[in-house]
């Protein structure tokens, strides 16, 4: 804000009181520093995004962490404050963090960062118990994927096609 300074001295015995001219100050707020640093760039679904907000060392407050369409409430306490997100799904996503300011700092917004998070690979492989066989002898096909799929998986034998049911990686 603006202030008037002024000296007034009411004078004594000895010497008159006076008034000084006003000189007026301008007193800013500090400007803020904003950014936001993230453990990687790309990611896997259900992997952690740790995105980490660093302000000016003596502020402490709240910032809005924009995440593609969705915005959290980041509590900054000297300076640092986090965010873990295990919820992204397949995409790309914006981060920005937005600092509004307060009595004495002036608000300040983040460049842009972008994450991908990706979808986990599928590792699928099949044994066989050998390689030849007669006719009616029994073939046993073992089949191993991720432990967490589930949906249904073909398995195509000759021109036949089998649809399997799998429940967390198990058939």
């Amino acid at each position: 804000g603006t202030y008037n300074i002024q000296v007034v001295y009411g004078g004594d015995s000895k010497y008159i009181g006076n008034i000084s001219s006003i000189k007026q100050i301008i007193v800013n707020k500090i400007p803020s520093n904003i950014s936001i640093d993230i453990n990687k760039d790309s990611f896997f679904i259900d992997e952690e995004v740790i995105i980490t907000v660093v302000l000016n060392p003596t502020i402490s407050g709240i910032v809005d962490l924009k995440v593609g369409n969705q915005t959290y409430k980041i509590i900054i306490y000297k300076g640092f404050g986090n965010l873990t997100l295990t919820n992204l799904t397949n995409g790309t996503y914006n981060i920005q963090a937005v600092y509004g300011g307060d009595n004495k700092y002036i608000g300040s917004i983040s460049i842009i960062k972008q994450v991908t998070v990706n979808k986990i690979p599928s590792n699928i492989s099949i044994d066989v118990n050998k390689d030849s066989f007669f006719i009616d002898e029994e073939v046993i096909i073992t089949v191993v994927l991720n432990s967490a799929i589930s949906g249904i998986v073909d398995l195509k034998v000759g021109n036949q096609t089998y649809n399997i049911v799998v429940d967390n990686g198990d058939l």
